[in-house]
């Protein structure tokens, strides 16, 4: 600072009669302040020229005398005395020491004053801040005097502080604060809800479409009768073309290929039902029906031979000429019947063609002239004509229609079809099911009509397999008045000398596939001159071969739940075998010993050769009572049996 002193007066406390509050002190109480006075110390600043030229080792500080300042309970000073300081020795320092040490010196002082100048700054504001919310108050003497001599102390000497009357400054009083109304609240009614009924959107509607200008370019081309007449040409046609690597076994594609003319035919009839090609295309619609093997052929050769007599275009005097007029690769076989309670008249009719024949009745009775669809039996690719029996099955004197295909290349029984023709429509008699036998050899067969020794008449189908050995099949089967079932199966072998070793093939095809059953009697048949040795013999058997057809005979009979027989199989092969030492006896004792009850058989049955568990774990579950239905895990476990997986089903 360029000056040497300045001066500082503090504020005077304003009375109390100007801020209007009580009780506030006296002002004749408040004593004044005097007057101090600060030395301000004068700063020189070393020009380093001259710090430079500066060549002497020692450096003499005189420090200035302090003042000691006493201030009394009044405020008043008493005495000042001057302190005189010792000098202070100090050692020769080098100059760059000297030079270091002043420039530290001047920095603290700098220092000191900034921090004197801060706190006197902050002590007038705080004597001068307006007190707005209580009276002020005369601060305390004692707080100020050491205050004033704690500042005397800290400042340097021979400088005075000379304050400078600050103006007062005057308050103005805060207005009083008016309380807000006490707000009360009322009591406010709530709205009942009321139920609304939301109205039903109607259902939602397809906007139409606007029409695009080019979709009149594009039209669904309208077909004629001649369109459909070229088309059904070239659809009929088509399987004419295929190569005969795309024909299929014996043609089976070529005629399954008619089926889209069959589409063709039934479209062309839809739209256009009164055309002058309508006629061709119905008929023709029929018989490739019939190519494709439909079922629904004979429903539609009945529709129309019905719509003949009934539009008068036919009589039953030129009923076959006007058949063979309208499809030329058809003829007709009519079968007079007997003459029925109600009809006067009945007769089978027979359509034939070369893959097939459809079978018809017609009946004549008050309400005209019907004919009823019986069986559709076509097969062009085997073309296989069906032929047809009469027998009262059911004794109600009535003979029973029986169709059948003989000579049916499956290996297979084929069922045939049974109606009863006392009533109208005519009733199919059905087989049980489970009623197919699989042969499983190439067979001629037969079916005719057998009568037993009450008169009552049954089904025999008849089948020879096996020329080099061969075998007799013969099955009779009987109406129960629900079902036709198999009363009777008979198997017959006839072997052909020399060659009598062919025959063990044929045995095992029945042990395997008829069942034990089949296979005992052609064994018993057998037995007698087994092994054959004879010359012309293609295979050769061992010493002990009857024992091992013996140890068979003994199984097969266990299988089929006859101990007894398998018993004395058994023991007749362990008492008399056939050579000393036979390979056969030892499994014949174990298999012996499991007679006793089924599941002991089922566990001696798992090692034993030419044995069939299934049929042994058969009997094993048969033999569970049916009343406990709960304990057939346990029978089962009881006897050996690994079981996988158990659940319970309600099949009800």
């Amino acid at each position: 600072m360029d000056t040497d002193s300045f001066e500082s007066t503090l504020p005077e406390e304003n009375p109390a009669s100007e801020t209007g509050d009580a009780g506030a002190p006296d002002s004749a109480n408040l004593e004044p302040i005097p007057e101090i006075l600060f030395p301000i110390p004068q700063i020189e600043t070393a020009d380093p020229e001259e710090m430079e030229s500066l060549q002497t080792p020692e450096v003499e500080i005189v420090e200035p005398p302090l003042p000691f300042v006493e201030i009394n309970q009044n405020g008043e000073i008493e005495e000042t005395t001057v302190l005189e300081t010792s000098e202070p020795s100090i050692e020769p320092l080098p100059l760059e020491k000297s030079a270091a040490k002043k420039i530290a010196l001047i920095v603290s002082y700098w220092v000191v004053a900034c921090f004197l100048l801060a706190l006197s700054i902050g002590a007038v504001l705080l004597l001068t801040r307006p007190n707005w919310s209580t009276p002020q108050r005369t601060p305390t003497p004692n707080i100020t005097q050491t205050l004033q001599i704690a500042m005397l102390t800290a400042l340097p000497p021979t400088y005075t502080f000379t304050p400078s009357p600050v103006p007062s400054q005057t308050l103005t009083p805060r207005p009083s604060i008016t309380p807000f109304p006490t707000f009360t609240p009322s009591i406010t009614l709530t709205p009942t809800t009321t139920g609304t009924v939301t109205p039903k959107p109607p259902p939602p509607t397809l906007t139409p479409a606007r029409p695009r200008e080019e979709a009149e370019a594009f039209r669904v081309a309208e077909w004629l009768p001649q369109d459909y007449e070229l088309a059904i040409g070239l659809a009929e046609g088509y399987p004419d073309n295929l190569p005969a690597n795309q024909r299929g076994p014996q043609d089976r594609d070529y005629y399954a290929s008619y089926a889209y003319a069959t589409i063709l035919q039934g479209e062309a009839l839809l739209r256009y039902p009164s055309a002058p090609e309508a006629t061709a295309w119905n008929w023709g619609q029929a018989y490739n029906l019939a190519r494709i093997g439909n079922p629904q052929t004979a429903v539609r050769y009945a529709s129309l031979i019905q719509a003949g007599f009934d539009n008068d275009q036919v009589t039953l005097s030129n009923l076959e000429a006007w058949i063979h007029q309208n499809d030329p690769r058809l003829w007709l076989e009519v079968f007079n019947r007997p003459i029925s309670a109600g009809n006067f008249s009945n007769r089978l009719l027979k359509l034939n063609s070369a893959g097939g024949s459809a079978y018809l009745w017609m009946v004549e009775n008050g309400q005209g002239l019907r004919i009823y669809p019986l069986s559709s039996a076509f097969d062009f690719p085997q073309r296989i004509l069906p032929d047809q029996l009469w027998s009262d099955l059911t004794n109600d004197k009535v003979a029973e229609l029986v169709i059948y295909r003989p000579n049916d290349p499956i290996r297979a029984i084929p069922l045939p079809k049974v109606f009863d023709l006392s009533q109208n429509p005519p009733r199919e008699l059905l087989f049980k099911p489970n009623q197919s036998f699989e042969i499983g050899l190439e067979s001629q067969h037969n079916w005719s009509t057998s009568t037993d020794a009450s008169g009552q008449h049954d089904l025999l189908y008849r089948a020879t397999v096996y020329p080099p050995c061969p075998v007799t099949i013969a099955h009779t089967y009987h109406w129960n008045g629900q079902w036709i079932e198999r009363s009777q199966a008979d198997y017959q072998i006839q072997p052909v000398p020399g060659i009598t070793s062919y025959c063990e093939l044929v045995v095992n095809q029945a042990a395997a596939v008829w069942g034990p059953e089949t296979a005992i009697p052609m064994m018993e048949t057998l037995l007698p001159d087994w092994p054959p040795l004879g010359p012309s013999e293609p295979y050769t058997y061992a010493f002990d071969a009857k024992d091992e057809w013996r140890y068979r005979l003994g199984i097969y009979y266990a299988l089929i739940g006859d101990t007894l027989r398998a018993d004395e199989y058994f023991q007749d092969l362990i008492d008399h075998p056939t050579v000393p030492g036979s390979r056969w006896v030892q499994p014949a004792r174990e298999f012996q010993a499991g007679l006793t009850s089924p599941g002991k058989l089922y566990q001696v049955c798992i090692p034993a050769k030419f044995c069939d568990e299934r049929l042994a774990l058969q009997n094993l579950v048969d033999s569970i009572p049916s009343n406990s239905p709960y304990n057939v895990f346990y029978h089962l476990t009881a006897a050996g049996v690994a079981v996988r997986y158990t659940s319970e089903f309600d099949f009800e």
